[in-house]
């Protein structure tokens, strides 16, 4: 999660959507009085954290603990086709050895590990930030919001920034799932899934 204080704009940070990648890029414009809760495996230095370490920080903290910044500052997030993600998600849980990545593809899904991020970027259901880009467009719409926010983005590209990459073999999601893992998913996302018209 990010707050910058001199671009005035707070990102909150969803899952395996490139999230630390764009924090990497945006860490280069941050000053020490800007806030920065990154993940540790990054190797970013935390700003002005109050404390919290968690860098998914939904925009519910983000209001209780910075309310000034929240109500006049522009917010805005990422999102993923959800079956895409959760494929990400055990591949990358699986690669760094975490125990609830243990088993198989079908197991994981199962065992419903994997937090929903319509809840990182809503309240009451509703979308409360200004914007969330799309994963399958993030290099285009991401350049795009630079521009707005007179981030220098110039001729970068996101592949320069990345950190957290390379983990799956198969690119084609669609092969790991069964009907009964496909439903599961589409049950559990279906918020994300229905207001961004995400297909299998």
């Amino acid at each position: 999660m990010i707050i910058s204080n001199q671009y005035k704009f707070i990102f909150i940070k969803t899952r395996k959507v490139a999230g630390s990648t764009i924090e990497n890029f945006l860490s280069n414009f941050l000053n020490q009085d800007d806030v920065f809760i990154s993940d540790p495996r990054d190797g970013l230095d935390n700003l002005n954290d109050k404390g919290f370490k968690e860098p998914h920080l939904s925009v519910k903290w983000v209001k209780e603990l910075w309310p000034k910044e929240f109500d006049s500052y522009y917010k805005f997030s990422i999102e993923r086709n959800p079956w895409d993600k959760i494929v990400s998600a055990y591949n990358f849980y699986k690669a760094v050895g975490q125990s609830k990545a243990k088993g198989s593809f079908e197991q994981y899904v199962n065992r419903h590990n994997f937090p929903n991020d319509w809840l990182a970027y809503t309240l009451d259901n509703k979308i409360v930030v200004d914007r969330v880009l799309l994963y399958e467009d993030l290099d285009f719409q991401f350049k795009n919001l630079c521009e707005n926010l007179k981030i220098p983005f110039e001729n970068n590209s996101l592949d320069n920034f990345n950190k957290k990459t390379n983990y799956r073999k198969d690119k084609n999601y669609r092969n790991m799932y069964t009907e009964k893992t496909k439903k599961i998913v589409s049950d559990r996302y279906s918020e994300i899934i229905n207001y961004f018209d995400y297909q299998f």
